[in-house]
């Protein structure tokens, strides 16, 4: 586990963040693991994670939940391009047809 931990604290000096791809074969795997092993130990489930393992990881800034901040990220930028939208048109009556930002709003209206 430490050796792991050793290869992201690299990674992240070099890369400026934790968040390895999955595609990579062991430190994005092992750190995909890190997450799942986090949810394990909250829900009271066995798992090899412990308070020390969490705190090491959320000091070298261990992202645990990215695909949520990924998720707010866009719906951030799709919001500002809605109050551009409706800067220009008038109105926020998007074309379903507009690409990945007609189909966003789409499913914000259902």
């Amino acid at each position: 586990w430490y050796e792991r931990c050793n290869d992201l604290r690299v990674y992240r000096m070099k890369n400026k963040h934790c968040n390895v791809p999955r595609k990579d074969p062991k430190l994005g795997r092992w750190v995909d693991t890190q997450r799942t092993e986090k949810k394990n130990y909250e829900a009271g489930l066995k798992t090899s994670m412990t308070d020390e393992k969490l705190q090491h990881l959320s000091d070298m800034g261990f992202e645990w939940n990215v695909r949520k901040e990924r998720d707010d990220a866009v719906w951030n930028q799709r919001f500002e391009e809605l109050k551009k939208f409706r800067d220009e048109h008038g109105h926020c009556r998007v074309p379903q047809g507009s690409g990945k930002f007609g189909t966003w709003v789409k499913h914000l209206r259902s």
